[in-house]
């Protein structure tokens, strides 16, 4: 049998095997948050007695529920009247909203669970890569107001003040954070990073600590690692700097608790050299550093990884 071409779904994604005419809903199914249908990419249709059911895995509590379909509202909401917003006065009723819905998109990419961060990333996404229409110059390339962006993004950089505070959602958040607004950061950014990553040196008072689950610790520097990548393209000054950080990372990551086949660090580091080609093979090639088997090893290892192909373009040539 198929299910009808038309039918409806009730609140509790409950939907009849045939048309509504005087069928009873099997109310005695568990069951299924009514928003759980919105935010599925796709879900299963289970045959019941009489019905068929919307089954979507994984169903999320409601008030995550909620939260995420609030998020996914005011972005759909900004993306389709994006000049509106912008050219409304902050007095007016849209201009008096427009900085906390542009807030809460930034303040979710820091913040749990990923469902949420993910809506947020794409809703400011969206927003960020069009051009507001009628509006010229440095204010609204990014079609929303500078200072509004610079409003939000103040609050979400703190999270790196405090090192012993750092999650790695928070940094992933992070990440896409800067994806998204990456010429707005300088090389400030970067010195902030190698700066908490020259923690991670001592493993024995980062384990005492005791912010982070057994054997995570290093995977927090990984992270802080990643954010690299993300710099402006004129970053490749942190060539030097991060591979001695991370050579030096690995020399003690034997002191943290956790098990690793590799080390943790060569990914993020690869994403980042891979972007700065001319200046990684700067620092490689000479004699000192190749007869090192400690910098001709690393070598070897970065140009063998997926990750590197546009730094092995620039070496082959």
């Amino acid at each position: 049998e198929s299910i009808p071409s038309s039918c409806v779904v009730d609140k509790d994604g409950i939907c009849p095997k045939v048309p509504m005419n005087g069928c009873m809903i099997d109310k005695m199914s568990p069951l299924t948050h009514s928003t759980s249908i919105f935010l599925r990419g796709a879900f299963v249709i289970v045959q019941g007695d009489g019905t068929y059911r919307a089954k979507i895995d994984g169903d999320l509590p409601v008030g995550v529920q909620y939260r995420v379909a609030t998020l996914q509202l005011f972005g759909k909401i900004l993306k389709e009247n994006t000049n509106d917003f912008i050219k409304a006065e902050p007095t007016s009723s849209l201009g008096n909203i427009l900085p906390h819905i542009v807030s809460l998109l930034f303040r979710s990419l820091a913040s749990r669970p990923e469902e949420a961060v993910e809506i947020a990333h794409l809703a400011l996404r969206d927003i960020l890569t069009r051009d507001s229409e009628g509006n010229e110059g440095e204010q609204h390339k990014h079609g929303l107001p500078r200072h509004l962006l610079q409003l939000c993004i103040r609050p979400v950089l703190l999270n790196l003040r405090d090192y012993t505070k750092l999650t790695i959602p928070l940094l992933r958040g992070l990440s896409r954070l800067m994806s998204l607004l990456s010429s707005w950061f300088s090389k400030t950014l970067g010195e902030k990073l190698l700066e908490l990553l020259q923690r991670w040196y001592e493993p024995e008072k980062i384990i005492n600590l005791r912010q982070w689950k057994q054997g995570e610790e290093p995977l927090v520097a990984a992270e802080l690692i990643s954010m690299f990548q993300m710099l402006p393209d004129e970053s490749s000054n942190f060539v030097e700097p991060l591979i001695k950080t991370t050579l030096k990372l690995e020399a003690v990551l034997h002191h943290y608790m956790g098990f690793f086949t590799e080390s943790p660090f060569r990914k993020p580091l690869c994403q980042y050299l891979n972007k700065h080609g001319p200046a990684v093979v700067l620092f490689f090639i000479n004699d000192r550093r190749l007869k090192n088997p400690i910098y001709s090893e690393l070598l070897q290892d970065i140009t063998k990884r997926k990750e590197s192909s546009e730094l092995r373009k620039h070496l082959s040539s």
